[in-house]
């Protein structure tokens, strides 16, 4: 009984330590993004350290009641990973009401909106540029003149499963499904499941 009285002791310690850690964490938050000029309908509940790289001329908007985890110990499937966004000149990133973002990274040199009560998964990548050409005479050029984006919308109530990477000019429809490990490069459409490399067609949801 002691034995196992100071095991529930100590678990309720720690549950109480992560408790508020989240909400220091979500106060930092908070400041640090003001700081960079993101826009919030309120704080996020936020657990561990965002990394943001916003431009001067991105644009970043946060709605209600979302919330993030980053770093170790926030999501034991993402392993050490942090969250983190890196927004260009003149690119935005909507995320709507009720967002779920654990871990993950997302890139935005054009547009990525994010739609309500959409969750993302451990480790995930969402990015809407090539990020360099597949010329190879263009990608010995700083910049790279041919660099190929597009926008990225993923729709309300969509879930992306761990570590799935979403590729520029993907819409998502609302409520669609991801499976795990995924590498979406065309459109899904509301109420699928796809999953796979490339990420195909499973079925439908409704």
């Amino acid at each position: 009984m002691p034995y196992l009285l100071s095991r529930r002791l100590v678990y309720l310690s720690n549950m109480a330590l992560a408790q508020g850690h989240r909400r220091v964490s979500s106060l930092i938050f908070g400041l640090y993004a003001k700081s960079k000029g993101v826009k919030m309908s309120n704080c996020p509940g936020v657990s561990g350290w965002i990394y943001l790289d916003i431009h001067p001329e991105g644009e970043m908007k946060i709605g209600s009641d979302c919330r993030f985890n980053s770093g170790a110990g926030r999501n034991p499937v993402a392993r050490n990973q942090k969250a983190s966004f890196f927004i260009g000149k003149n690119a935005k990133v909507i995320i709507g009401d009720g967002v779920g973002i654990s871990n993950s990274t997302i890139v935005a040199t054009d547009n990525i909106s994010i739609g309500s009560f959409s969750l993302i998964g451990a480790g995930c990548t969402i990015v809407d540029t090539d990020f360099h050409s597949i010329d190879f005479v263009a990608r010995q050029q700083r910049p790279d003149p041919s660099v190929a984006r597009k926008p990225v919308s993923i729709g309300t109530n969509v879930f992306i499963g761990a570590f799935s990477v979403i590729l520029k000019g993907v819409t998502i429809g609302d409520r669609a499904v991801i499976g795990a490990g995924s590498v979406v490069v065309r459109n899904v459409l509301s109420d699928e499941l796809w999953a796979g490399n490339p990420a195909q067609f499973k079925r439908k949801l409704n």
